[in-house]
């Protein structure tokens, strides 16, 4: 059979600085990538891809194209652009696979899909980020899970990362697992992206412990500042730095914990920061209550760096973590437990160990080499 050049689409939108990382991860991977193409942000940190997504409207743009209040509008035209765009290389190209990475729920999303399947006759796998959206407080959850499983029953072939969303998309989408298709998440190479240094917070000679992220309700955030409040003793030589957007609706109680070398960062984050936080910090944590996939994990270990997680299943799924890392969700005793240990652990790297290499190239190897079978067969099949 005559190997048809760019048989199969990869669009993630998200793609803009450290995100670019998931489709890097699994692009640069692929062996028969020649048959492969990828449609990206116009922020994607690589010199492969299709740059059709938010030129003007991305937050990492917002420097040089200032459009304030019009912004969300402004996304809003972009991306139905970039879907008119996308849907002519579709039909003359004659793309036989639209793999979409699925980070919404729009209409728009929905309808661009519809017509790739029905009207360019290519099929759509939807690759399930968050198998179960995720809903602020003011937000309706039960309309935004109604609004995913018409993406999924509109997919041919869903595509996860590990096997707790291989049991939510069949418990709670009542989806057949021969639809399901799964292979792990890719470790990110960050060091390939080659960020400019940011010196967020400068050097410390204390244990230096991060959380990172948007900080939603099911983050965790109140079990950590809770746990904090117990671990932390005046004249300890530990720092608590919590970083990233403060969504409208979630409130913590920050101001109790003033004088226990707590730090607050509550903003968007540029990529550069982002990463120099993670590098100039001794240990991550994640106190997630509920979750998918995190791709925080990835950076953080790539950045071979230490983590404290939550025994969501999320996690527990990951053969990365080590034991060490891990404490039982909502228990802020436990977590005062685990932040004891690693402040005693100091700055040593718990990753740099043998054992925590030989993991990471036992993962990497599997990746590989379930990565592969999956898409040779999506190729040879079309």
């Amino acid at each position: 059979m005559t190997r048809i050049r760019h048989a199969i689409l990869l669009i993630d939108s998200a793609t803009s600085g450290c995100a670019g990382g998931y489709v890097d991860g699994l692009y640069k991977n692929i062996e028969r990538n020649g048959a492969v193409e990828v449609a990206v942000s116009y922020y994607f940190p690589f010199k492969y891809g299709k740059r059709v997504f938010f030129k003007y409207s991305e937050l990492a743009a917002q420097k040089r194209y200032r459009l304030g209040r019009a912004r969300l509008y402004v996304r809003f035209l972009e991306l139905l652009w970039s879907f008119v765009k996308l849907f002519a290389y579709i039909s003359f190209s004659h793309v036989k696979v639209v793999c979409y990475a699925l980070s919404s729920n729009l209409l728009v999303e929905y309808l661009f899909l519809f017509v790739a399947k029905y009207l360019a006759g290519a099929k759509v796998y939807v690759v399930c980020h968050d198998v179960i959206p995720f809903a602020l407080p003011n937000e309706n959850l039960p309309k935004q899970i109604q609004r995913r499983s018409a993406f999924y029953a509109l997919a041919d072939k869903l595509v996860v990362h590990n096997d707790n969303s291989v049991q939510d998309l069949r418990n709670t989408f009542k989806v057949s697992v021969d639809k399901i298709a799964s292979f792990p998440f890719p470790i990110y190479d960050l060091e390939s992206m080659r960020f400019r240094h940011v010196d967020v917070l400068g050097p410390s000679t204390r244990t230096r412990f991060l959380f990172v992220g948007h900080l939603r309700p099911e983050k965790g955030v109140d079990v950590l500042l809770e746990a904090w409040s117990r671990f932390y003793q005046k004249g300890e030589d530990v720092e608590l730095i919590i970083a990233g957007n403060l969504p409208a609706g979630c409130e913590y109680d920050f101001d109790g914990l003033r004088g226990s070398n707590l730090q607050l960062l509550a903003r968007y984050l540029s990529d550069e920061e982002y990463v120099s936080l993670i590098r100039q910090s001794d240990c991550v944590v994640l106190p997630y209550q509920r979750g998918t996939n995190s791709a925080v994990v990835s950076t953080v270990l790539s950045l071979r760096k230490n983590m404290i997680v939550s025994d969501i299943d999320m996690f527990n799924n990951n053969p990365l973590i080590p034991s060490q890392s891990f404490f039982r969700r909502n228990s802020s005793e436990h977590l005062v437990e685990r932040l004891t240990y690693f402040h005693r652990l100091g700055k040593a790297q718990l990753l740099g160990t043998a054992e925590a290499e030989h993991r990471f190239e036992s993962y990497d190897r599997v990746f590989r080499e379930q990565l592969n079978r999956f898409f040779d067969s999506q190729i040879s099949d079309s």
